[in-house]
């Protein structure tokens, strides 16, 4: 099963509205970046979790060799519906020469607030939520800051690996040239709504998931409170150990693992570049910028919550 990001999946198969995946995800970076695979059944994808693995052993020459078996649970994933309706006047649709020349107006705005839903929803109802509720299980996939008053920021931190950490898409969705699938009602004809005014028509849909079959592929630091947590030395030596670990705890590789975080709590890692930075006269650029962490690729979203997360 390929793994590609939207944009690669709309090239292929949405040739007739190319710019609308750029809409959807110019402010929504964690979703650009994202791996998708075509869901198996459409609106939703059956994949095996491996239970238990005998591998190969070492055993003496020309002794008996042992078994091999890996036993598996079959499970599956729902995708999740994103979608709307939308209407307008009769008159004024005729001010824009239709319907369709209407919605043109309206693509970009209307594209990117559904990234930027899908993307909050997938950060906090799916890849946070997640670590959270494994987290209670396996506290090594949590890692908390000293934030106690419902003023946080999180850090989220995934391994994408394909079949078992990845987002997933209905390739049906593309069925009319776009990934947010448009179908007038009323067969694009006027109609009257439940106000009594005569109104054109429309509804989008999309069905986006997120595949999370191992626990070990996702782990978080919640509770940071950014003014308590970078105030000093020691509390930034102590989130910069918890980054450590976590990365550790999911098995973070620079290619396939990427850190989640609000720009402002990037903001506070420029801190641990102040001491090692000097400029003199003849410098025009003061670099503070963090692009990775130890070769993990940092992609902040501004879909995250400013600081007002619930304690966890």
């Amino acid at each position: 099963m390929a793994t590609k990001t939207l944009k690669e999946i709309s090239v292929e198969l949405a040739k007739k509205q190319p710019l609308q995946v750029n809409y959807l995800t110019e402010e929504a970076p964690i979703i650009d970046s994202m791996p998708f695979e075509e869901a198996s059944h459409g609106l939703w994808n059956a994949y095996e979790e491996v239970t238990e693995i005998n591998g190969p052993s070492l055993v003496k020459m020309d002794a008996p060799l042992s078994a091999i078996d890996v036993d598996t649970e079959l499970k599956k994933v729902d995708l999740d519906l994103f979608g709307g309706i939308i209407e307008r006047g009769e008159d004024a649709i005729q001010q824009f020469g239709g319907m369709g020349a209407y919605l043109a107006k309206k693509e970009q705005s209307i594209f990117s607030k559904f990234g930027m839903d899908a993307e909050k929803h997938v950060l906090y109802n799916r890849l946070r939520a997640f670590v959270i509720k494994n987290g209670e299980a396996n506290k090594k996939l949590l890692y908390k800051g000293t934030g106690s008053s419902n003023q946080n920021y999180s850090i989220i931190a995934v391994r994408y690996e394909p079949g078992t950490t990845c987002g997933l898409y209905n390739p049906k969705g593309f069925g009319q040239g776009a990934m947010l699938n448009f179908s007038p009602i009323n067969g694009g004809s006027i109609y009257k709504n439940s106000n009594g005014v005569l109104v054109y028509g429309g509804r989008y849909k999309s069905h986006l998931g997120v595949q999370m079959a191992s626990p070990k592929t996702i782990g978080a630091l919640v509770n940071i409170d950014i003014t308590a947590d970078f105030a000093t030395e020691a509390s930034r030596e102590l989130i910069a150990t918890k980054i450590d670990d976590m990365l550790s705890d999911i098995r973070a590789t620079d290619a396939y693992t990427q850190l989640f975080m609000h720009q402002k709590v990037l903001n506070r890692l420029f801190k641990y570049k102040v001491a090692a930075l000097q400029m003199d006269p003849a410098n025009k650029k003061y670099d503070r910028q963090v692009a990775s962490w130890n070769g993990v690729p940092v992609v902040t979203s501004y879909n995250f919550l400013d600081g007002t997360e619930q304690n966890v």
